[in-house]
C-alpha cells in the first residue's frame, strides 16, 4: 500500500496489530468520512502546488493559462465532494 495512505489512515482509524504481527485496522463512519476528506485535501494540494510550479516555470499568458488549468482542478474537486459535506 501507498505510503502516504498509510499516513492518512493512521489519524482516522484504529489499528491494531495480530498475533501474526500483521495490522488490522476497525473504522466507523466518523473514520471513514474524515479519510475521505483527507485524501481529496491532499489532491487539492497536489493541483495547487502544480500551479505554483508553473508560476515560477514559465513566464506571461503561457503561465496564467497553465496555472489557471491546475487551479481549475482543484476548485472541480471542492465543488464535487466538499459540497457534500457542507
Amino acid at each position: 500500500m501507498n505510503e502516504r495512505i498509510k499516513e492518512l489512515m493512521k489519524g482516522c482509524f484504529d489499528v491494531t496489530v495480530d498475533s501474526r504481527g500483521r495490522e488490522e485496522c476497525t473504522a466507523d463512519y466518523a473514520g471513514i468520512e474524515k479519510f475521505a476528506k483527507l485524501i481529496l485535501q491532499d489532491c487539492i494540494e497536489q493541483c495547487q502546488g502544480i500551479g505554483m510550479v508553473i508560476e515560477a516555470t514559465y513566464d506571461g499568458e503561457e503561465a496564467r493559462r497553465f496555472k489557471s488549468v491546475a487551479n481549475s482542478c482543484a476548485e472541480m474537486i471542492k465543488r464535487r465532494f466538499f459540497t457534500f459535506w457542507s
